[in-house]
């Protein structure tokens, strides 16, 4: 005989001892409506009476008759507990398919059943420390992401506030680029134009030079022991070669500006003394000085026309666009 054929005759006995004592219109409910005098004193006699007969057992009696209760209370709980199961079953007949007459069969069913709840229900409705750990840290997480997100807009707006301002540097910075280019420009072109100028100017000088060293031969003729005859027409002549270096002068000091200066640096010391000229060939003392101040200016001439054809021949040549601002 299978589990469910035993709990089945059981809990029709139960059954049936329930609509004898409990259920309504029973001989126990009618025993207990009016018979309930009559077997409350009984009841009480019978109680005095057993208390008295279990008491002259001693303690043996009343843990007896305590061991006797129980059983009789559990007895009576596995009664309900079966017509509770039976009541289920018969409410969820519709879900037993029809094959699942066994036990294993119906075993099977619960199982199955049981998984699905746990899988399902129970899950969904529950979940573990360490997921709800997991959950809050991603949270967490997310907020942090959110607070970043939130600093980068404000940020941004910041930028957007500042372009106005940005964009107005960066006009000013290309005016100013754009005007310090165009003036690099007009240098640029200038100083090529400087040095088509440096290419005459070089020619004129060198043109120049050469008529001032041909007169200072004529002029100083005496350092070759030669007599001037007329002096007369030594100074106009001198006058002339004076003004031929002053002219030069001009032209030089637009490349050396201390030309003029060092040209003319004739100090007195150096015209005092002896020289190789002999007095005789003199008629006084203003045509010695005249003499060696000539000798001396055309020393200092020679010495500065080296420095000014090195200097315009590299304005002329040597990359004149890269030379500094050309001024007149």
């Amino acid at each position: 005989m299978g589990k469910l054929e035993k709990t089945d005759k059981a809990g029709k006995t139960v059954e049936a001892w329930w609509a004898l004592l409990f259920a309504e219109g029973s001989l126990g409910q009618s025993i207990l409506r009016w018979g309930l005098p009559v077997i409350g004193g009984a009841i009480g006699v019978w109680v005095a009476s057993a208390t008295d007969w279990i008491s002259s057992y001693g303690v043996a009696g009343w843990a007896a008759t305590i061991m006797l209760g129980a059983l009789g209370a559990i007895w009576g709980l596995a009664g309900f507990e079966h017509v509770r199961t039976k009541r289920w079953l018969r409410d969820h007949a519709a879900d037993v398919p029809v094959n699942a007459g066994t036990d294993s069969d119906l075993i099977a069913l619960i199982d199955s059943r049981l998984e699905k709840f746990l899988a399902t229900t129970l899950r969904a409705e529950f979940v573990t420390n360490r997921q709800q750990d997991a959950y809050d840290e991603k949270l967490a997480s997310l907020d942090e992401e959110v607070k970043v997100a939130l600093g980068n807009i404000d940020s941004l707006k910041n930028e957007i506030g500042e372009v106005p301002n940005k964009l107005g540097n960066l006009e000013q910075q290309f005016s100013d680029w754009t005007h310090a280019h165009i003036k690099d420009q007009e240098h640029q072109f200038k100083n090529v134009d400087g040095g088509f100028r440096a290419i005459h100017d070089r020619e004129k000088l060198i043109e120049m030079a050469a008529g001032i060293e041909s007169d200072a031969k004529w002029l100083l003729r005496s350092r070759d022991g030669e007599k001037v005859d007329d002096w007369g027409e030594w100074n106009l002549m001198h006058s002339e070669w004076m003004m031929a270096i002053r002219n030069y002068a001009i032209v030089a000091e637009r490349y050396l500006n201390d030309v003029p200066r060092k040209i003319g640096d004739v100090p007195s010391h150096e015209i005092q003394g002896r020289w190789p000229e002999d007095r005789s060939l003199f008629p006084g003392d203003d045509e010695v000085i005249a003499y060696r101040t000539a000798t001396l200016t055309l020393r200092n001439f020679n010495s500065e026309h080296k420095r000014v054809m090195q200097c315009v021949t590299s304005w002329a040549f040597e990359a004149p666009s890269k030379k500094g601002l050309y001024e007149d």
